[in-house]
Parts: C-alpha cells; structure tokens; sequence
C-alpha cells in the first residue's frame, strides 16, 4: 500500500472518508481516465481479486449467475463495476447484491439519481473527450465557460499537470460561482514548473527572445542552474530517441512513462533536427556544464551563452 504522502487527493479521501461497499459517480467520464485515475485505486483499496463490468441490464443478467455460485463469505473481493447503466438498472444490482459482503459495487451515472441519496456521490466534470476533472470531495465544482475548459486543458498537456494539481487549482476558486478563461492563466502562469517547460520549448524551437524571457523568470525564482541544463538534456535525448525511430512511450533513459501530448510535441520538434545538431547540442552543454562547475563566470551568463548557442542551432 502507498504511504500517506504519496496518496493522490482521491485515494486519500478513500482511506480516511470513504466507509461501506458502494459507491457513485455522477458525470459522463472518458472510461479510459476513469479506469485509471478511479477505479484502479479502488481496485487496490479493497484489494479485489477480479473486476465485473456491467454495461446493461442484459449483462448483468448473464454474468449474475456467476456471483451467485460465489460464497458469501469468500476471502477475495471482487468489484462490480456498472458503467452508465440506468438508476433503476442500479438499483436493482445493488438490491440483488444486499447480502453479499464480499461485493463492492461500483457505479457511474450520466445524471444526478433521483434516489440513492443514502450512496456516497462524487460528481465528475468533463473538460474535453479525454479529460475529467478531478472530484472536489465534499464541495461543489465551480462552473466553467467553454473557453475556460479549454484553457485548463492546454495548461493540463503543457505543464503535465498531476491530478494534485488540478485539485489545487479547483480549490483555489472554489469560493467563486464560475471560473473564467483569465483565472486559469494568472494560477498558471506563475507557476514555477509551467515556467520551465516554456522555457524548454523556446529554446527546443529555436525562439531566443522567449528564452531568454522564461530564463529569466526562471533565475528570479532561484531555479537550480544544474537542473535547467539537466532538464535541457532530457528533452535532447528525448528528441534522439525520436529520432532514432524509438516511438515507445517509455523515456529509454529514465524510464519515465511519456503522455501522448509530449510524445506528439517531441516528434513535431524533432523536425528542426539532424543528428550532427543534436550531437552539437550535447556539446554546448557538456562545455557549459564543465564552467558552470569549475569557472568563475556568473551562473547566468553561462545561462544566457547556453540560450543563445541553442537557439542559433
């Protein structure tokens, strides 16, 4: 089991808050998200030994049949996971399955459920096909315009933002009626990490002024002068592999799994690269790394020189 300290807000939530065997979701979820960011942690926080998707009426019908030649008091648990069924579908399940203390029952639901109200809810929001938001537990979620949606979107794939962090950001508006567009952009833009990767990405594509901008920002707020070069060497090697025609998800050097948005953005950078630049570009770092470490030049000049040298590529 995961410490405590490294518990996202809703596995926390289920180990301190959550009591009984049954559970809502309310919202239309991408079922992928779902499975991961959900239905995993509760898979491991009841340590069950099987998952029964329902879909229908009709399948539950069928694969019933199964859970009742299950013991009633067998060790493993299992998790029945009814998926955008109807309320009345549910509540039937959930009737059928009273004395089955070894069941836990799962549920997502389109709407709000007119009954249940004893069945703990917890109300998801989509920000887009691929994205729903994190649940503020026990709060309601602020209201949000299309074009605010979108935006917390683009800061989520840019910043490879953790659900901690839209946590976060949610419940820093919580107060408000309705976030707007120019919210999300104050909270992020002063975001140190948010900072760093428009910093890579400038002088990954070659734009010196901006660079420099989101360097400069970057040295204010004391960011270490090793780690940027370390971050600048990891987008390197990842602009190799692309290179090398390694299209895995998996960072071949550190093992670090790669989301779909950064894979997709290292193959269109990849295009302003050859080998000899990259090899070139490790040069300039290794060069500047060595005077970092051993000269007596300011940290930031060095900086700068690594800046300037980069984007000239």
């Amino acid at each position: 089991m995961q410490s405590g300290t490294n518990l996202t807000p809703f596995e926390k939530w289920l180990r301190e808050k959550f009591k009984g065997n049954t559970l809502l979701f309310v919202g239309k979820v991408n079922k992928e998200y779902f499975e991961k960011i959900y239905l995993e942690p509760l898979m491991k926080h009841f340590e069950v030994s099987r998952v029964i998707k329902i879909e229908n009426t009709q399948e539950w019908k069928e694969k019933n049949k199964d859970l009742l030649q299950t013991p009633l008091f067998e060790n493993n648990k299992t998790i029945v996971f009814c998926s955008e069924v109807e309320e009345n579908a549910f509540l039937k399940i959930r009737k059928s399955l009273a004395k089955k203390p070894n069941i836990i029952l799962i549920g997502t639901l389109k709407s709000k459920p007119k009954r249940l109200r004893d069945v703990p809810q917890i109300t998801l929001q989509n920000l887009s096909s691929a994205h729903t938001l994190p649940p503020l537990i026990g709060q309601s979620l602020p209201k949000m315009q299309p074009a605010t949606a979108k935006k917390l979107v683009r800061y989520w794939h840019g910043a490879n933002l953790r659900e901690e962090d839209v946590v976060q950001f949610l419940s820093h508006f919580s107060s408000l009626q309705e976030i707007k567009p120019e919210d999300v952009e104050t909270y992020f833009e002063n975001e140190e990490k948010n900072i760093l990767f428009r910093f890579l990405d400038a002088v990954i594509e070659g734009e010196t002024e901006k660079a420099l901008k989101y360097l400069d920002l970057l040295l204010k707020k004391g960011f270490s002068h090793s780690l940027l070069i370390s971050n600048l060497a990891r987008k390197l090697r990842l602009i190799l592999q692309c290179l090398e025609k390694q299209q895995s998800q998996v960072d071949l050097w550190t093992g670090r799994k790669i989301n779909n948005y950064e894979l997709h953005k290292i193959a269109r950078q990849s295009s302003r690269f050859s080998f000899q630049k990259i090899k070139d570009a490790f040069r300039i770092l290794r060069e500047n790394d060595r005077m970092l470490k051993t000269s007596s030049v300011p940290p930031q000049d060095i900086l700068f020189n690594i800046v300037i040298e980069l984007t000239s590529l």
